[in-house]
């Protein structure tokens, strides 16, 4: 029986105990078959990066508020397409949405006018582009 469309979902925990840094990852992926060579895309999810131990300890001289995990929330679109039985195109799009990025930044306390060099999480940012896969036998019996 022919299924045109494919969905996996997903849940993960994890704990980073040297910082006691914990969340949930959700995450979807679509895809559906709109003939026998040709696949629509379409993904999203959460995602998180640990903080690396450098991070964590060299902070130079700041102030430390304890860096959290790095987010990611990503949205991925894309077509692929089947050539013959060894060869495979895909093209993607995507935006990830970056917030509590790690670094260094400066905050102005009231009872001196002078800043003190902070360390954390206080960053956002976005990253958006295209991909192109090409997977296959593109010379047959190559290798």
């Amino acid at each position: 029986m022919f299924n045109p469309l494919v969905a996996n979902i997903g849940i993960h925990y994890d704990l980073f105990d040297y910082n006691q840094d914990q969340q949930w990852r959700h995450r979807v992926g679509l895809a559906y078959t709109i003939s026998d060579k040709t696949t629509l895309r379409a993904a999203w999810g959460y995602y998180y990066q640990s903080p690396i131990y450098i991070e964590l300890t060299n902070t130079k001289g700041a102030d430390v508020i304890n860096p959290k995990a790095e987010k990611a929330i990503h949205y991925v679109f894309g077509i692929e397409r089947q050539f013959g039985n060894n060869f495979n195109i895909r093209f993607e799009g995507y935006i990830k949405i970056l917030t509590q990025m790690i670094g260094h930044y400066f905050k102005f306390q009231e009872s001196s006018k002078y800043p003190i060099i902070k360390y954390g999480n206080p960053f956002n940012g976005h990253a958006k582009g295209i991909e192109l896969f090409i997977n296959g036998d593109i010379i047959p019996n190559l290798l």
